[in-house]
């Protein structure tokens, strides 16, 4: 089943950047990715879509490194959330907050 996601996903990525996978390099993989969170998020924002696609691509990109295709390993991305996480303990009482970040 995860092997099936993985290429799945590898596939519609190499649809949209109209190559077949063994053309595939890091940044067409990292832009159609984009692309396709993108969209998830427009048409479906509730969904745990881009976190399935996500998840599937680096388990793809993980093997494509592996068989040669890929120079790179893949690296996890994530948002950078730490100007959020500021604005949340900004809005803490200060007290509270010495208190559970000590």
């Amino acid at each position: 089943m995860v092997t099936r996601l993985q290429w799945s996903a590898l596939a519609k990525v190499a649809a949209l950047a109209g190559l077949t996978a063994e053309r595939l390099t890091q940044p067409v993989i990292d832009d159609q990715r984009k692309a396709l969170i993108a969209a998830i998020t427009r048409y479906r924002p509730d969904s745990h879509g881009t976190k399935a696609l996500s998840a599937a691509l680096f388990g793809a990109q993980t093997t494509l490194f592996h068989l040669g295709v890929l120079d790179t390993a893949p690296r996890k991305t994530a948002p950078d959330r730490s100007a959020e996480r500021a604005a949340q303990w900004a809005a803490v009482p200060p007290m509270l907050a010495t208190t559970l970040t000590g």
